[in-house]
């Protein structure tokens, strides 16, 4: 794996997620490997320790349900110490916020519990990225999934999605607790020229439809996941990502391999695309292409 140009990406992302910690003021919460961890508050019993679990409903990316509208058509499940550790500090500054916005709410636990029992360098948290793009080509994405697969099995969903060849338009967000006490919640961020809007619902399944104040995104969030996800994944990178991962055969059932709260798989047709369903311009370039792919 080339670390050189990854380690300094790492490096700077890091300045720009810490940027908001730099002043004299308390130290910003973060997924502990900040200065100041989690505040004590993984010495504490709240309220979500007691809740009862329970599986989850499959979700489907662009918020549809109908497994003829999506294909997914590949998935990696990843290792890489690096990848995994940057990500999820993105993650957590971006949902960190919503503990406050959402008051004391089921919701705001809910978060809470995902953040503290999540953990990217622990190998019972598991990190899915799987590929999709809509059936008529229309669109196409990455779906990350961070989730536990202990007793306790909440999730995050991290979602990007574009027009072929137009960058990400669309990033859905949701956070799964996977318990009969919450039913989580949802955002999505829609690009309306050069700024994000923002939409959210109290419930991990439903595709947000209400603007909403507390799911408006924060632009350094927006940039830090392009950085650190989008691009890691796409063009030259899908073909040959420089972070350690192993290939998931989507056409092959994995239900042994993917245990726990989570469904095994989100939903969506899960299949190979041939060559003549690439979408023109597609970012997922195929197997061996030189360059772009026009």
């Amino acid at each position: 794996m080339a670390l050189g140009r990854w380690t300094g990406r790492v490096w700077l992302l890091g300045l720009m997620v810490a940027a908001g910690c730099a002043s004299g003021a308390p130290v910003e919460r973060s997924s502990g490997r900040l200065e100041g961890g989690l505040l004590g508050l993984e010495d504490e019993r709240v309220g979500w320790m007691g809740w009862e679990a329970r599986p989850v409903e499959k979700m489907w990316p662009l918020g549809l349900r109908d497994d003829a509208e999506v294909v997914v058509f590949e998935a990696w499940d990843v290792v890489d110490p690096v990848f995994r550790e940057q990500v999820w500090d993105v993650v957590f500054h971006g949902l960190w916020p919503l503990r406050d916005r959402q008051g004391a709410s089921p919701a705001a636990e809910a978060v809470q519990m995902a953040l503290m029992v999540l953990d990217p360098l622990n190998e019972t948290t598991r990190f899915e990225l799987s590929f999709f793009m809509r059936a008529d080509g229309g669109r196409e994405g990455v779906v990350l999934r961070i989730f536990s697969m202990k007793e306790v099995g909440p999730g995050v969903w991290v979602e990007a999605s574009g027009v072929p060849g137009e960058g990400v338009s669309e990033w859905r967000v949701r956070v799964e607790p996977a318990v009969e006490e919450s039913a989580g919640l949802a955002m999505l961020w829609r690009k309306d020229g050069a700024s994000w809007e923002g939409m959210g619902a109290a419930d991990a399944q439903a595709e947000p439809a209400d603007a909403a104040a507390w799911a408006q995104p924060e632009n350094r969030v927006v940039a830090a996941l392009q950085q650190v996800l989008w691009e890691q994944v796409t063009g030259a990178a899908f073909v040959s990502p420089e972070f350690d991962h192993h290939q998931s055969s989507v056409w092959e059932a994995s239900e042994a391999e993917r245990v726990g709260l989570w469904p095994a798989r989100h939903g969506g047709e899960w299949r190979e695309r041939q060559l003549d369903e690439y979408p023109a311009r597609s970012v997922f370039w195929p197997r061996g292409m030189p360059g772009s792919f026009e």
